[in-house]
């Protein structure tokens, strides 16, 4: 189905903008005759007479508390955003804690078995984890000064976006 336009509608809504249509014949013969615009008449008649009746009954609130509103929405979303920041800290965080848990599970019998100031690398890594070699112990340290770098650096846009609202 094609929709078919007048290549006068936008005339006949200009004169009906400007209270003329009836100042012009020749453009009232036209809006008589072609549908489309005698349909654009009647639209824009309907939608002043409803602008007529909501002028006294409609308020438009003073633009202070519109501001006021933005921006109280605006920190909500802030706020929002921090606290998934925060969650996903949080679960980061637990899931690190039990990760060390269960090293410390596998290690703890080592260290009080020979003493803390004895212990070898050899002995940090149980022998009943084959998977863990001594050597590992190097990307350990470095996944806790990674999860370090990303929990400091989860808090630190977090407060820093907290200082932006302020």
């Amino acid at each position: 189905m094609k929709i078919r336009e007048c290549g006068r509608e936008s005339e006949v809504l200009r004169a009906v903008r400007t209270g003329g249509l009836e100042a012009q014949p020749a453009l009232q013969a036209h809006v008589d005759t072609c549908v489309d615009c005698a349909r654009t008449v009647k639209l824009a008649a309907a939608f002043r007479q409803d602008a007529a009746q909501l002028v006294g009954v409609a308020t438009v609130p003073d633009v202070a508390r519109v501001w006021r509103r933005a921006e109280q929405r605006r920190k909500e979303m802030a706020l929002a955003r921090a606290a998934t920041i925060f969650r996903v800290l949080r679960v980061a965080g637990v899931i690190y804690g039990l990760a060390v848990a269960m090293w410390l599970l596998h290690v703890l019998p080592a260290w009080m078995g020979s003493g803390m100031a004895t212990v070898s690398t050899s002995e940090l890594i149980p022998v009943h984890a084959p998977h863990l070699e001594p050597s590992m112990l190097g990307y350990m340290l470095g996944g806790l000064a990674a999860v370090v770098a990303c929990v400091g650096s989860g808090l630190w846009m977090a407060l820093r976006e907290d200082a932006a609202l302020q």
